[in-house]
């Protein structure tokens, strides 16, 4: 029997987590910890569920490899995605369903997550913009600048991520569990396994090299492949 509601302690502690690290990931350097296989080493450790947490933080390690903050550029978030993968697998689960191994149709559904986060952390930026010119002022004044505001706008971007996150979760929950109800499974193809995933994944790590000769060692990998598989 599927339980209406999501459970609610693995929504809350990956949307709580989320927020975290978008928090860090905007505010605070902290290296490894924002990553998506530092975050997956972290949710392993609290969850104990290291199978499922080192598999998905491999393969948004390696899918968004390419993706790197420059500028005003903000990359889609990988950890959004990554969280909604683990939670689902963890709210199913728990439940007593079979979860394909890798959930390839949530893998996919929980993409688009990333850009959504993005948007939002964006759209954040430019609200504070005002607050950054009256920083500047100050500074230029000799006067201190005050911390409060900081914190607040730390604040604001951790609450809004936590409430998008348990918003998409909830979502995402609902769908599966509509698609369950229907067919009486956790949808995903039974013949994939996270090795050919993984492999498909670090196309990302090729292209972040960003050479003529990495294109080219990509190409001509992919048709040695392509025709293998025909024969």
């Amino acid at each position: 029997m599927i339980e209406l509601i999501p459970p609610v302690f693995p929504l809350l502690g990956a949307a709580v987590f989320f927020g975290l690290v978008t928090v860090l990931r905007s505010s605070f350097y902290l290296g490894f910890v924002e990553r998506p296989i530092g975050t997956a080493l972290i949710w392993g450790l609290c969850s104990g569920d290291w199978v499922s947490s080192l598999a998905f933080g491999i393969f948004f390690e390696l899918f968004w490899l390419d993706l790197i903050c420059a500028g005003t550029y903000i990359p889609p978030n990988p950890n959004m995605p990554l969280l909604l993968c683990l939670f689902l697998v963890c709210a199913f689960s728990s439940q007593g369903f079979e979860v394909p191994s890798p959930p390839l149709v949530a893998i996919v559904l929980a993409i688009p997550s990333a850009f959504i986060g993005t948007e939002l952390e964006q759209r954040h930026r430019v609200r504070l913009n005002a607050m950054h010119e009256h920083l500047v002022e100050e500074q230029q004044m000799n006067q201190p600048v005050s911390s409060r505001e900081i914190a607040l706008s730390i604040l604001r971007l951790w609450t809004l991520e936590t409430l998008l996150f348990i918003a998409l979760g909830a979502l995402l929950y609902w769908c599966f569990a509509l698609l369950i109800f229907l067919s009486g499974d956790f949808p995903g193809p039974e013949s994939l396994n996270w090795t050919a995933l993984w492999l498909t994944a670090a196309l990302g790590g090729v292209l972040s090299l960003r050479t003529k000769r990495a294109v080219a060692g990509l190409a001509v990998s992919l048709g040695i492949l392509g025709v293998l598989i025909f024969h």
